[in-house]
């Protein structure tokens, strides 16, 4: 396809730059210039051939001779792949619980932190009340708790 297109517009130019006003060296230096581009074309599509021949067939054919796909073949792979997706299940499952389990302690570990910021900010302030105390106190020993529990 490149080497076509290549051919093409080498003819194109060729005609143009015959028809024109140029003389001289100018014309014989882009005649050559554009035989050189139809050189090119040529060796590009020599290469593109024996790769084609001698790499890419012999791959198809090596893979048509290896790895036969058959309808038995398609029913194993299947096979696999469901008995894969029945031993991966437990591992998800608990991969999932994992993941619960450390959402659940970080949202405690921040509660925590937080009650623990309001106590230290009760005990500065005077004019709190004991039962105000008291709430925090209980507040910061159940995240405490829970946030153990979770660990």
């Amino acid at each position: 396809h490149c080497s076509e297109s290549l051919r093409q517009w080498s003819l194109i130019s060729q005609r143009k730059i015959v028809q024109s006003k140029e003389f001289g060296t100018t014309k014989i230096a882009w005649i050559e210039s554009i035989q050189a581009v139809e050189k090119s074309a040529e060796r590009n599509e020599d290469i593109t051939e024996n790769i084609q021949h001698n790499v890419i067939d012999k791959m198809i054919a090596y893979k048509n001779s290896k790895y036969e796909k058959s309808f038995l073949h398609m029913k194993k792979v299947k096979e696999f792949e469901k008995d894969f997706k029945k031993v991966q299940k437990p591992w998800l499952e608990l991969l999932n619980k994992i993941h619960e389990a450390k959402q659940e302690f970080h949202h405690a570990s921040r509660k925590l932190h937080q009650a623990k910021r309001a106590e230290e900010i009760i005990k500065t302030d005077l004019g709190a009340a004991d039962e105000q105390k008291k709430k925090v106190k209980d507040s910061v020993h159940h995240y405490e708790s829970k946030t153990e529990t979770c660990r």
